[in-house]
């Protein structure tokens, strides 16, 4: 598996594309709480992808054996109002931010089986794209 291939499908915010490379059984752990299973981690992106445009920009990947490490600049687009308590703070429609996450992805058979993601508390404003 190209890890570079599937941030391209999710840049897509096309379900299927992503689908393609995951798991059954994958199972998502993070701040928003665990998934499991190919359709909930669909669902949960699907969720988000409602809310705002979402871009991935890989800043640091390491791949070693079954696991890749990325650290990511995650950049938003509000498709409406976001309160403070969000995950970016409050964010009116149109506006955008940024925020830095790191995950952990476990392989199996060239598939994404485990995800595990921290995201850094302070989001950044930044011009919408």
């Amino acid at each position: 598996m190209h890890f570079a291939n599937y941030v391209e499908a999710y840049n897509l915010n096309d379900e299927s594309a992503k689908g393609a490379f995951l798991t059954d059984d994958i199972v998502l752990e993070g701040a928003h709480g665990s998934f499991q299973g190919k359709q909930a981690v669909l669902s949960f992106f699907a969720d988000g992808h409602r809310e705002a445009k979402e871009h991935l920009r890989p800043r640091v990947v390491v791949r070693e054996g079954d696991y890749v490490m990325a650290e990511f600049d995650a950049e938003f687009v509000a498709k409406k109002d976001f309160a403070a308590d969000s995950m970016l703070g409050r964010l009116s429609e149109g506006e955008a931010a940024k925020l830095r996450f790191f995950g952990v992805y476990k392989l199996r058979d060239g598939l994404i089986c485990e995800m595990r993601l921290a995201v850094w508390p302070h989001p950044e404003r930044i011009e919408p794209f």
